[in-house]
């Protein structure tokens, strides 16, 4: 399932408000960068692409960890089977 699939889906099954869509929006596309800063960080071996790969996913989780927040925050419950990847 592509990222637009799991957001229609989400969106369809449940009634959120146009608030509640972005941050939902904001919260997959954070997910699918940690996860490809993740998958870039097994892979690189040059110094200072690592240094480089570890500031990335620690931005990526940051980011993701914002978002996850918000939807605490506003109470949106999200049915995570269609965010994982």
């Amino acid at each position: 399932m592509n990222k637009q699939e799991v957001i229609d889906t989400l969106f369809n099954n449940v009634k959120y408000t146009d608030e509640e869509k972005e941050i939902i929006t904001y919260l997959e596309e954070a997910r699918e960068e940690w996860e490809a800063a993740s998958r870039f960080f097994q892979y690189v071996s040059e110094p200072d692409l690592v240094d480089y790969a570890i500031y990335e996913e620690d931005a990526a989780k940051s980011k993701f960890m914002y978002y996850l927040t918000k939807a605490k925050e506003r109470n949106i419950e999200i049915d995570w089977y269609y965010m994982i990847g």
